[in-house]
């Protein structure tokens, strides 16, 4: 992701940030319509995890730009999804409904420019938290 992407990343989340809950629940039907399977990995009442995922979404937005101050938090995150029972290709459903969902709240204004961006945001916080899980994961197994 170059600085260019972060900060347009950055700006652009200033524009979704009023509706971050409709944000986050229009994502999750979404996720759960395309990878339907996802859906026992969470509660079936929705509510805290729709916050959840909103607040993931303003750190990320607000320090997008810098990223060293996000990366211990996304692999403590990561590690966390090796307990949630995340699978790799969980990561793939999950970045085509951030983008899904992002199209839907951004409109005409999602250009080619601003997916680009988004994409190169998801796919470097999701490799970390694949890393990341994959590490406890290892972890785990050698604890048992």
């Amino acid at each position: 992701m170059t600085p260019q992407q972060a900060l347009l990343v950055k700006n652009s989340f200033k524009k979704v940030a009023p509706n971050l809950d409709l944000l986050a629940e229009n994502f999750y039907d979404c996720l759960f319509e395309i990878a339907p399977e996802t859906r026992a990995l969470f509660p079936a009442d929705m509510v805290a995890q729709h916050h959840k995922f909103a607040a993931l979404l303003s750190i990320i937005g607000g320090t997008i730009d810098r990223f060293d101050e996000l990366e211990k938090r996304i692999s403590n995150l990561g590690a966390r999804h090796a307990q949630y029972k995340a699978r790799d290709e969980h990561f793939g459903a999950v970045g085509e409904a951030l983008l899904i969902t992002l199209k839907m709240h951004f409109g005409e204004a999602f250009t080619s420019e601003l997916k680009y961006a988004w994409t190169a945001a998801y796919w470097r916080i999701a490799l970390i938290m694949q890393d990341a899980a994959e590490a406890e994961g290892l972890s785990r197994r050698r604890q048992a």
